[in-house]
């Protein structure tokens, strides 16, 4: 992915290899305020996004919610070998944040998502999951699909305390929910009935349980999509620039809203481009 695409249209910062702008969009290229820029950057300049992950990888195993073995044989093939940051991850023995990178984004997005599923949220309680015209919240891809579980998938949705949020972060995070998009389908964050939903959602609530500002949420959901969605973002990033070149900047919060970010959005994106190859991106399944 060439990164260095937004590097001359936007005041930006860097945050796992993906350049971007924070605030609104607008005609003219203003600088945000410093402290989000230096925030981020210098906790993601490795691919690192700073939440208080600690002993949860350990919990989710003890829950039942992961089977571990399981999850070795996926990822560790013949002899369950991981990488590094993963078994950290897994055991609880790493204290950093998540550290996500080109070579570990299935990894992640899987413990995301087992984590996502797990925790009590209100945006599972009250969100669209819930809603009887659906049928139930366990005929979803990101329920139904989960596979990884020891015993039945309902006996986890929703019911592991693992991070609590205050009525301030839970309100910050249903406004944030409800503008992040991903390339898969026409759903936010809000709606999360596939494992990238429900990772994105694991993911908010923990940077918002560790401090993380509306506008370094935006920042951070673009680059863990750009990771899961690598063509795409190819693409989008290629658009921004040529918005950029005619006076306009797409900032993080656009680049992962429903003009952009959604599968219509994608689409419309295409269109507008010429000789961009079709995106594709990771499934929605194990």
């Amino acid at each position: 992915m060439d990164y260095t695409l937004l590097k001359r249209a936007c005041v930006g910062i860097f945050i796992a290899g993906v350049v971007i702008a924070l605030g609104t969009v607008s005609e003219k290229a203003e600088a945000p305020s410093s402290s989000p820029q230096q925030t981020a950057a210098a906790a993601t300049e490795a691919g690192e996004f700073p939440v208080a992950w600690e002993d949860i990888g350990r919990r989710l195993v003890l829950l039942g919610v992961l089977d571990e073995s399981m999850f070795r044989r996926i990822y560790g093939g013949q002899d369950e070998a991981l990488d590094p940051r993963i078994e950290g991850l897994l055991s609880g023995s790493d204290a950093r944040g998540i550290g996500m990178g080109a070579d570990t984004a299935n990894e992640t997005l899987t413990l995301l998502w087992a984590f996502g599923l797990a925790n009590e949220s209100v945006v599972l309680r009250d969100g669209p999951m819930g809603d009887p015209r659906y049928g139930g919240p366990m005929r979803f891809a990101s329920t139904g699909g989960w596979t990884l579980a020891r015993g039945a998938v309902e006996d986890h949705y929703n019911k592991h305390a693992l991070v609590t949020l205050t009525d301030g972060e839970t309100e910050l995070l249903k406004r944030v929910a409800a503008n992040v998009y991903r390339p898969c389908c026409n759903n936010p964050t809000l709606f999360p009935d596939c494992n990238h939903g429900m990772a994105m959602l694991g993911l908010l609530e923990l940077l918002i349980a560790g401090g993380a500002t509306e506008d370094e949420l935006y920042a951070y959901a673009l680059a863990a999509n750009a990771l899961w969605f690598p063509d795409v973002y190819d693409m989008l990033l290629a658009y921004a620039k040529q918005a950029a070149d005619h006076g306009t900047i797409l900032t993080a919060r656009d680049l992962v809203g429903r003009e952009y970010a959604s599968a219509d959005g994608v689409a419309r994106v295409r269109e507008k481009l010429s000789s961009v190859p079709t995106p594709g991106g990771t499934g929605c399944s194990l």
